[in-house]
């Protein structure tokens, strides 16, 4: 997880560099993720919410899915079901709304784990 951590906050500052937002904005969203399987979840929160921001100010429906499911697992790793069922719900929807079909089955799983 640091090398990735490592490898995703470069991908981060080249993209500044070359001032390809979409390439930030993916970046983010998996250093998020990874920031969340390391259990730094104030500083996953600020990634996420700072892209969330930037992909909805896009209008990118497909990458808004991608941070409303990154929101559902940091949700449930901090152990707030109901949040985590809500951002999983919506992620769901844009999923199955994009026929984003695998990634709409990881919501499905995700949700199916948090009602046991």
């Amino acid at each position: 997880l640091d090398k990735a951590q490592m490898l995703f906050e470069e991908v981060i500052e080249k993209g500044d560099k070359i001032h390809w937002q979409r390439f930030v904005n993916y970046g983010q969203n998996w250093l998020g993720q990874i920031l969340t399987c390391k259990g730094e979840f104030e500083t996953a929160e600020n990634l996420l919410n700072s892209g969330l921001f930037v992909a909805t100010q896009s209008k990118e429906e497909r990458r808004i899915g991608h941070y409303q499911a990154s929101y559902a697992r940091l949700e449930k790793e901090r152990g707030n079901i109901d949040k985590a069922q809500h951002w999983g719900n919506k992620a769901l929807e844009c999923f199955n709304n994009e026929g984003m079909q695998e990634n709409a089955r990881e919501m499905y799983v995700l949700l199916d784990d948090l009602d046991n």
